[in-house]
């Protein structure tokens, strides 16, 4: 249980990780649409 509690918490992590790279890019693709 422990574990699996310590595997969520990482797994949350990483997909928040994941999640605020693609915004973060995207963020960024449409700043340079702006821009044209």
């Amino acid at each position: 249980m422990n574990c699996f509690a310590y595997s969520s918490i990482i797994y949350e992590e990483y997909l928040a990780l994941i999640i605020g790279e693609i915004s973060y890019k995207n963020k960024k693709y449409i700043l340079f649409l702006l821009t044209i």
